[in-house]
């Protein structure tokens, strides 16, 4: 080799996106809410039923309830499912000795 020579380089950041996909009704937010996310990045998902639903399942392995943390490496899809919550209240008089009609 004779003489100085130039070398570029040209480092790119691998990124990844994260697909949220809701089931029921509800909201979820993204912290931090990125377009794409940097290798390595901890988005914290917070889930918010509306009125009359619950959280019953994350897709993703060690989340529960209405939070959840993803480390992005490459693309990832989380599906949060919530439930409508219908609130059971037992009838205590029927059938009891309380109950005249019996």
């Amino acid at each position: 080799m004779n003489g100085d020579k130039t070398i570029v380089a040209i480092f790119t950041a691998e990124v990844g996106i994260l697909d949220i996909t809701i089931v029921g009704q509800g909201t979820v937010a993204k912290n931090p809410d990125l377009a794409t996310y940097p290798y390595g990045t901890e988005v914290t998902l917070t889930a918010t039923p509306d009125p009359g639903w619950v959280v019953s399942e994350w897709s993703v392995s060690g989340c529960d309830g209405t939070t959840c943390t993803v480390i992005m490496y490459g693309d990832q899809s989380v599906i949060v499912t919530f439930t409508e919550y219908t609130e059971y209240t037992p009838d205590h008089h029927a059938g009891s000795r309380w109950d005249n009609n019996s």
